[in-house]
């Protein structure tokens, strides 16, 4: 982070949220570890497919840390689940929607957002899937 200030670089070094239940940090660890590096150009990278899998491991309780560690978010990884298989298009291939709603705060204001997508995944399945959330996001206030 030294040599990304110094140059004057204007990027982020986003920490990316974990899919495994051996992999660290955790998102309560994450955020410590940006509270202790605070004014350093690091951030988290809230892969919203990942924490899923870790809240349904009994692992994180995902909404509730991820109050914590929202104002932390640089980036943001947009896929859902189904059971611990990530990588699906929101709302389609999990027929739910409304609880991929939690998580349109953080796509909305997140300054940089990017599809990860199973090659599965078709493209009126993505767009389909893109549609949904940015006529929900538009509905957000702010």
């Amino acid at each position: 982070s030294e040599f990304v200030a110094r140059k004057g670089y204007r990027v982020s070094i986003g920490i990316e949220t974990r899919a495994r239940c051996y992999q660290i940090p955790t998102l309560r660890e994450a955020g410590a570890l940006i509270e202790s590096l605070k004014g350093s150009p690091v951030g988290l990278w809230y892969d919203i497919g990942h924490a899923m899998m870790m809240d349904r491991m009994g692992l994180y309780d995902n909404l509730r840390d991820l109050r914590e560690v929202n104002p932390h978010i640089v980036g943001v990884h947009i896929h859902e689940t189904i059971g611990l298989s990530d990588h699906w298009c929101p709302y389609v291939h999990s027929g739910d929607d409304v609880y991929f709603d939690h998580f349109l705060e953080v796509i909305k204001r997140a300054p940089i957002k990017v599809y990860e997508l199973k090659s599965q995944c078709l493209p009126e399945e993505i767009e389909q899937s893109h549609n949904r959330i940015t006529q929900k996001t538009a509905l957000l206030e702010g």
